[in-house]
């Protein structure tokens, strides 16, 4: 065996490879926890031939106020981005990510109550 060479012993690690081969596979979209209270949110919708496709973390240098938060769902061209609570701040945000290439439409999320469906 050379130096720095593994040697695998089959009777010694079988034990220890379970663990290892039933890893979950990572999620590509982990939810965030939103903090209405804070911050306002916004579903930005981009174009299929957008750069933001490739990285679309750069769309929050569209205003320094903005986050990335993460995608929305399992939707690829829709992308969630937050900014901190402050007066008159949600136009500006607005106005900067519409004049963007790339981007073909942005809503502003609004904090709905739940509600629980009627168990049969």
């Amino acid at each position: 065996m050379l130096h720095g060479e593994y040697k695998f012993n089959d009777a010694v690690h079988a034990r220890h490879l379970p663990h290892l081969i039933h890893l979950p596979p990572p999620t590509m979209s982990h939810t965030p926890s939103l903090e209405h209270s804070i911050n306002n949110y916004f579903a930005v919708t981009v174009s299929a031939d957008s750069q933001y496709l490739h990285d679309p973390t750069t769309l929050a240098l569209a205003h320094p106020a903005l986050m990335y938060m993460g995608p929305v769902g399992e939707l690829k061209d829709t992308f969630l981005l937050g900014a901190p609570k402050a007066e008159n701040i949600d136009d500006v945000v607005l106005a900067a990510l519409r004049k963007a290439q790339g981007i073909d439409n942005v809503e502003v999320q609004m904090p709905k109550q739940r509600t629980k469906r009627d168990e049969l």
